[in-house]
């Protein structure tokens, strides 16, 4: 299992970190527009 695991993760982690970074702008542009929204 875990020399599975350490073949797999390679593959596995850019595409997740780029997955958690997608997610992380979409939340710092909701929370943003939201702080506009009120502040204007």
């Amino acid at each position: 299992m875990k020399i599975f695991l350490g073949n797999f993760s390679p593959t596995f982690q850019p595409r997740m970190e780029k997955i958690l970074a997608r997610n992380e702008m979409k939340i710092s542009l909701v929370s943003f527009s939201l702080s506009a929204e009120g502040f204007f």
